[in-house]
């Protein structure tokens, strides 16, 4: 079952990447995200990260998602992409536009070590799989992440491209104040959440942007905050409607 999965992963991204890049893709010139595969941006203003209404669901004993109300997620939409300019600064270091399709927010606490051979939330070294070459995740810190946090840790695509489970490998921590945005290709760069220090936590928000005609908003955004975050991009929003990302409302 694990080489199925791997050969149909694998024709999905060569396919989709393929296409996504034939249609949708601008020229740009060569920057940090196209050399690297990950960047950070500074100076974001206005962004709301105390949501007293939310809804904590646990989903293990170290992972509980937080979950935004309708409005909330709205507001939290419109700060971030229209009124930081985020949708430009993106399109400008990638060449593409994007739908944003899924959001989550979650916070993780530190893992015990007799449990630390499994996998709680994504605490080993990886690549997401089910999806192109040119999907991409934002996250936002919901509080200053430093170290002893519990920061993802992550490598470059030159890195990545020739990842040897078997080697030792310097990730680089990334740590986060509030303000700041890290916008990294979850395909191509090995990644996964290291284990926070004993008492800590690490709380933080991630959007799944793919490729699209012009920048919009799925409108399955919101319920899709109670649902593992679903892979195949493709398929799985094929039906969804969207929204322009410049419509005062969702």
């Amino acid at each position: 079952m694990i080489k199925i999965y791997n050969l149909v992963t694998f024709f999905y991204n060569l396919i989709f990447t393929i296409f996504e890049n034939i249609i949708f893709r601008k020229k740009i010139n060569e920057n940090e995200f196209t050399e690297k595969g990950y960047l950070k941006f500074y100076n974001l203003k206005n962004i709301k990260i105390d949501f007293k209404e939310s809804e904590n669901i646990i989903v293990n004993k170290y992972y509980k998602k937080i979950i935004l109300l309708n409005n909330e997620l709205n507001e939290l939409i419109y700060s971030i992409f229209i009124e930081n300019k985020l949708y430009e600064k993106i399109s400008s270091k990638t060449g593409f536009n994007y739908s944003i399709d899924f959001f989550t927010a979650y916070e993780t606490s530190s893992i015990l070590e007799e449990d630390q051979n499994k996998g709680w939330y994504a605490n080993h070294p990886h690549r997401d799989k089910p999806y192109s070459k040119n999907t991409i995740k934002l996250i936002i810190p919901m509080q200053s992440i430093r170290n002893e946090h519990g920061p993802m840790r992550i490598i470059d695509k030159i890195k990545s491209k020739n990842f040897n489970p078997t080697k030792k490998y310097n990730f680089e921590n990334v740590t986060c104040e509030t303000g700041q945005a890290f916008l990294f290709n979850p395909n191509i760069c090995y990644h996964y959440a290291s284990n926070p220090n004993k008492g800590e936590k690490r709380r933080q928000m991630m959007f799944q942007l793919n490729p699209s005609k012009n920048w919009c908003i799925n409108q399955k955004i919101f319920e899709y905050q109670n649902k593992r975050e679903p892979k195949f991009p493709f398929f799985s929003y094929l039906f969804n409607s969207k929204k322009h990302l410049g419509l005062s409302s969702l």
